[in-house]
């Protein structure tokens, strides 16, 4: 009917907006960490509970999905020394792809680790993970591998893009590596030593 027409247009609408909206969001995220007058402001915090936050916050998208966080910190990776907003944005952005890309029902690991002067965090999910020759261009702004699949998922391009300027800002890592036999892994590394 003309109502299911008007309805169905309305939605597309809607939809779009809100993608553009992210995009901007997303834009401006990258502008100011890009800027020269930026630094992170680090300060010591609790990771776990960092980790508990983010999985609050994501935790419909789990429920929608069945899918269950495992955290693994070790003792040493418990306390944490950086820009603690940077830090969730990083963890929202590659806990919120790992549950995109994982299939209903499976786990999604998150673990620390202290290494030397950093402490290593990765992001595993056990889904399709990424095609060798996509992985080069993985971090830069508006790549996808999948571009249709991403676009339906609402995804802005720009989530690995910002993880990497974050990591990056603290004198740190991010990088992929596939998660065999099928999944990826994303690593970021964060200097503990301010002076990095």
């Amino acid at each position: 009917s003309w109502q299911d027409l008007v309805n169905a247009v309305n939605e597309t609408i809607e939809r779009n907006a809100e993608r553009m909206n992210r995009i901007v969001g997303d834009l401006l995220e990258l502008s100011r960490i890009e800027a020269p007058g930026y630094s992170p402001t680090r300060a010591p915090f609790a990771l776990p509970s960092l980790v508990e936050e983010v999985r609050l916050a994501l935790a419909q998208s789990l429920e929608t999905r069945t899918q269950r966080l495992v955290v693994d910190i070790d003792e040493d990776a418990v306390s944490f020394l950086a820009d603690r907003d940077a830090i969730s944005r990083i963890l929202v952005n590659l806990m919120d792809n790992a549950i995109k890309y994982s299939p209903d029902g499976m786990d999604i690991t998150v673990t620390a680790r202290s290494e030397g002067d950093s402490i290593s965090i990765e992001v595993i999910d056990c889904g399709p993970g990424v095609p060798e020759a996509d992985r080069p261009r993985l971090f830069e702004r508006f790549y996808r591998v999948d571009r249709g699949r991403s676009r339906e998922m609402g995804g802005t391009g720009l989530g690995l893009s910002i993880v990497k300027h974050l990591a990056e800002s603290h004198g740190g890592s991010a990088h992929y590596e596939p998660n065999l036999p099928s999944g990826s892994r994303v690593i970021v590394r964060i200097p503990q030593t301010p002076d990095s």
